[in-house]
């Protein structure tokens, strides 16, 4: 099987700091708001959601790290658009719960809790970035 040239190609290491932005970033909201939620609540939702965000982290550092050794094209996209999916579902649960609004985009949510705001877009940006630029990135022959 081919594998991308990550290491050696200007996509790849867009694709490379991308994917780190969406480590760093799910490492950020997990941190700073759903593990403390859990912390105070100890309900199951809070602990799927934690659970969702540091995933969608570990789908990110386990592409950077499978990266080194050689990554088939299709895993790398395979595992970016699993880490963009882990972080964005949270958003969108919390969508559901408040009934179409979207607290990511309000600057009240920034005020409030500034480290998950960041780390929301840090995530899903960073991997949704990764993924698109997984399609440009070229194969070893």
């Amino acid at each position: 099987m081919a594998k991308a040239r990550v290491w050696t190609t200007v996509p790849g290491i867009l694709g490379l700091l991308f994917m780190a932005a969406a480590a760093v970033g799910g490492i950020l909201e997990g941190i700073y708001l759903w593990l403390p939620m859990y912390q105070l609540s100890s309900e199951v939702i809070a602990l799927v959601m934690t659970i969702l965000v540091f995933a969608g982290a570990g789908f990110a550092v386990l592409n950077i790290i499978i990266s080194i050794f050689g990554i088939p094209k299709a895993l790398w996209i395979v595992f970016a658009f699993l880490a963009f999916g882990c972080i964005l579902a949270p958003a969108l649960l919390i969508i559901i719960g408040l009934e179409g609004y979207f607290v990511y985009i309000d600057m009240g949510w920034y005020a409030l809790i500034p480290m998950d705001f960041i780390g929301f877009w840090l995530g899903a940006g960073g991997s949704l970035l990764a993924f698109l630029i997984g399609f440009f990135i070229p194969k070893d022959l």
